[in-house]
């Protein structure tokens, strides 16, 4: 039997919502992580429990939920707290594979320390994002990549010359007692971030801006991370910019209407429960890149909501066009198919349940697993023998 551990962080306001909801709570350690996999959030443990299905013995850390680390440190430790910790937890569980979900968890200290032990026989660093250098230097360290569409597959493979495999996001069946919901009472939702840093979100500060002003029956969620004012100066004020000064200054004022006008983001159940309640989910990947395969494709979908998305690369492999999923190709034309299929209520139902059925059916994650079981078993190398 394999030991996998997939160690992972969440959005800091998704945390600060769990917290919130564990914190006073005097329960164990299990039964508090129970409790945060209640929520729902992104992968949540779909992975491990669909491993757990091929005989795998699995463990799930989130290293920024401060209290439920605690409790296992507690618990295990007799302390709460300890640098060491996820050395520590990795140790406990005698993992043979490390799985990290979050770059920022990588530097050359804590991968050496996870080499020393001798049960950790394949590190994995799962990254579905822009290739910084700084993003670069800490990819390296890992032994194999997975990725979510094939541009980052080719930008990682070009810049780091590492194994790298595409496994897509997915989506898991929610509870059968929300799906019931047949009267969706919101026309348009969009919920997501805007991060400013390198404009990676300037198309969506746009897109947001339009739905605002446009249509009345929303849920337009946003997180909008304190830093972003930072960001903002510093485009303001930027020399070396391909904006002249009235259009960041167009842009900002956009920003700020958004800021004020838009609801706060939703998370985890709360999220899938609002898009049980929508009707249109609008998607928009970030600006750098070509190739589809958010996981707002996947959520929306699964949830029953007509998504309407930008065209990017490889979408027509994951869906099929017009029957299951709608494409815009510009803010032009994203309001008129609004418009469109709000009218025709049983075109909008048609495509809403033709995208459903194909996530549940090929968009889950027993099958996301299927490929990962076979990149683990194929990559595990010379340990394989010892292990199996």
């Amino acid at each position: 039997m394999l030991n996998f551990t997939r160690i992972s962080s969440l959005y800091p306001s998704a945390v600060k919502l769990i917290e919130n909801k564990i914190y006073k709570k005097k329960s164990s350690y299990k039964d508090t992580l129970n409790e945060v996999l209640k929520f729902s959030f992104g992968e949540k443990n779909n992975i491990t429990k669909e491993l757990a299905k091929k005989n795998y013995k699995c463990n799930e850390i989130f290293t920024n939920i401060k209290t439920l680390q605690n409790k296992w440190s507690e618990e295990y430790l007799g302390k709460k707290n300890d640098k060491d910790l996820l050395i520590k937890q990795i140790s406990h569980f005698k993992s043979n594979i490390v799985y990290i979900g979050n770059y920022s968890l990588l530097n050359k200290e804590f991968i050496n320390k996870i080499k020393k032990l001798q049960h950790v026989k394949l590190i994995i660093a799962f990254h579905c994002s822009p290739v910084t250098e700084k993003i670069r230097k800490k990819l390296k360290l890992a032994d194999i990549i997975i990725t979510c569409t094939y541009g980052y597959k080719i930008e990682i493979e070009k810049k780091i010359k590492k194994k790298t495999f595409i496994i897509h996001h997915a989506f898991n069946a929610f509870p059968k007692k929300y799906l019931k919901n047949k009267k969706r009472s919101i026309d348009v939702t969009f919920v997501g971030s805007l991060y400013m840093k390198s404009g990676l979100h300037i198309n969506r500060v746009n897109l947001i801006y339009i739905l605002l002003k446009n249509f009345n029956n929303t849920y337009i969620g946003v997180d909008f991370p304190i830093k972003n004012f930072y960001y903002l100066l510093i485009f303001l004020f930027s020399f070396n910019s391909d904006y002249k000064l009235s259009e960041k200054l167009k842009l900002i004022y956009k920003i700020f209407y958004i800021l004020i006008n838009c609801r706060k983001a939703v998370y985890g159940n709360d999220m899938l429960k609002l898009l049980n309640k929508s009707k249109l989910l609008i998607n928009s990947h970030i600006e750098d890149t070509k190739y589809a395969g958010n996981m707002r494709l996947f959520e929306g979908t699964g949830m029953g909501c007509l998504v309407l998305t930008d065209n990017k690369i490889g979408l027509d492999k994951l869906f099929s066009i017009n029957r299951q999923i709608v494409v815009y190709k510009n803010l032009v034309d994203l309001m008129s198919k609004i418009v469109f299929y709000l009218k025709n209520k049983k075109k909008l139902l048609l495509v809403a349940k033709n995208g459903h059925k194909k996530t549940f059916s090929k968009h889950n994650y027993k099958n996301r697993v299927k490929i990962l079981d076979k990149v683990i078993r194929e990559n595990i190398g010379i340990y394989e023998k010892n292990l199996f």
